[in-house]
């Protein structure tokens, strides 16, 4: 059996990139960016997610400066991932890609939300937890945005066409249909002069 020796943090973010790159994911590990140098970051679509990795007992550190990457704007999504002390201690090579697959983690998920910050903690996260939190995550972001982009659209048109029809008194005659449309629309009718 090999002895036993301590690696640094960098070498499990390097793994951990590996193996994540492995289903699938762009990632890369100790990148230097405009912003800082995250310990993994993952790409999709061009949505940037960065994996802060520490030890348990940096804790406290680990999550506010994964928060810190999406307030700064380094990252659009942000994940915190305690790594497991046996991760730390490894003997033959090879030996720690084994141990990331066998190990279960804790951590946090930071974004920005309709109300500021959000926090999605999780517990006993394997590997696989992992990539697949990953890809809902950017799931949930991708859609929102598409949801968001349509609701605009859809907002802009709705007010161009009652604003159009304002204009040319398309309602006129008909106060039912003026307070039907406002009532759909969420438009305050107190003041409001109705079509004669």
């Amino acid at each position: 059996m090999a002895p036993k020796h301590r690696v640094r943090e960098e070498v499990i973010n390097v793994q951990l990139a590996q193996a994540l790159a492995g289903r699938g994911l762009d990632a890369v590990a100790e990148t230097v960016t405009r912003r800082g140098r995250p310990d993994v970051l993952v790409s999709l679509d061009g949505v940037k997610l960065v994996i802060e990795g520490r030890a348990r007992e940096a804790q406290a550190s680990l999550f506010h400066d994964a928060r810190r990457r999406v307030e700064s704007g380094m990252a659009d999504i942000s994940m915190a991932v305690l790594y497991p002390d046996p991760l730390y201690e490894v003997g033959e090579h090879g030996e720690l890609a084994r141990r990331l697959l066998a190990e279960e983690f804790d951590g946090s998920v930071y974004y920005y939300g309709p109300r500021g910050i959000v926090e999605h903690p999780f517990q006993q996260a394997t590997l696989q937890d992992l990539g697949e939190t990953i890809n809902a995550v950017f799931d949930l972001r991708v859609r929102n945005d598409v949801v968001r982009e349509q609701v605009a659209i859809l907002q802009d048109t709705i007010e161009a066409v009652v604003g159009r029809a304002s204009a040319t008194r398309s309602f006129r005659g008909s106060r039912s249909l003026v307070r039907k449309l406002r009532s759909a629309l969420g438009v305050d009718d107190d003041g409001a002069q109705e079509a004669e």
